[in-house]
């Protein structure tokens, strides 16, 4: 059953990728509390190298990572940056709150991703906003900002 739910995860991703003729499409590794296909940054590399479209990527959840990976996120950074397959990072903690707002250790991702010479978009993703929304968002850029320019090896 899981082969023929990859073939089609595979179908549906060439054909998203063909009909809007996008520039780049992420297949994400949910984690395993969100999909039976793709749960791993690994199985989302495998699609991504069975596609074989340039216009095909993965990305990098920090939470998701927290709770469905082997490895911790700046050992596959370290692992997948090289590669060029992730053009995508989103950062927030395991407790669905945001970056610095709870026991995930951040620093560590940001200094593999600078080490990496990521490029991409780091995208913020709480799912609680704690205290409210603007708080939230103003605090976690500050927090990522913070990491940004205390690790960037120009400093």
């Amino acid at each position: 059953m899981l082969a023929s739910r990859k073939t089609l995860m595979v179908v549906l991703v060439v054909l998203a990728v063909w009909l809007t003729g996008c520039t780049h499409y992420r297949a994400a590794s949910l984690g395993v509390l969100s999909s039976p296909v793709v749960n791993t940054l690994d199985e989302a590399v495998a699609l991504v190298r069975e596609v074989g479209s340039p216009s095909l990527a993965t990305m990098l959840d920090a939470k998701s990572a927290a709770l469905a990976e082997a490895a911790s996120a700046p050992d596959l950074l370290d692992r997948w940056l090289p590669e060029g397959v992730i053009r995508h990072v989103q950062l927030n903690d395991r407790n669905r709150r945001g970056p610095g707002q709870g026991s995930d250790r951040i620093a560590p991702i940001v200094g593999a991703l600078l080490r990496g010479s990521y490029d991409g978009d780091i995208a913020i993703e709480p799912f609680e906003y704690v205290p409210d929304g603007p708080a939230c968002a103003a605090r976690a850029a500050g927090y990522v900002r913070g990491l940004l320019e205390a690790l960037s090896p120009s400093r």
